[in-house]
């Protein structure tokens, strides 16, 4: 395998696209970030994917575009992974991409499990505790 870098850059200014969805208060709809990186056969998945893997980049599990086509994209959801994969790969034309993305990890930093973990774990307790009649 060639370099990595080089590899993803190829895919990415062939096919590739990130797509941010603003916060939107109105519609309560979240902000997210994909990153898709579109190959058109299973060679050229296993490629980005060992690419990706040998940069410690996170993707998500790949799927067709339609049902219909051959086309087949590796996402990549994760914000900070988006932007990892932006740094070192270096597109063309995604300098203001990747300036907005920094924009939007610092009003919105990525979750964490364990804090989401720890949430429902404390909502739950609170709820029983609410549910069980106090002894007196």
């Amino acid at each position: 395998m060639s370099d990595p870098i080089s590899v993803l850059k190829d895919y990415f200014e062939d096919h590739g696209y990130l797509r941010i969805k603003q916060f939107d208060p109105e519609k309560r709809q979240s902000s997210g970030v994909e990153l898709r990186i579109v190959v058109r056969t299973t060679t050229e998945r296993r490629e980005v994917i060992q690419a990706l893997k040998a940069l410690k980049i996170k993707h998500g599990r790949p799927y067709k575009k339609q049902k219909d086509r051959k086309d087949v994209v590796v996402p990549i959801y994760d914000r900070a992974a988006a932007l990892q994969f932006l740094e070192l790969v270096k597109p063309k034309g995604y300098g203001q991409a990747t300036k907005q993305l920094k924009e939007l990890l610092k009003k919105r930093p990525p979750r964490t499990a364990g804090k989401q973990k720890a949430k429902k774990k404390a909502t739950r307790t609170a709820k029983k505790e609410a549910k069980t009649p106090s002894d007196k």
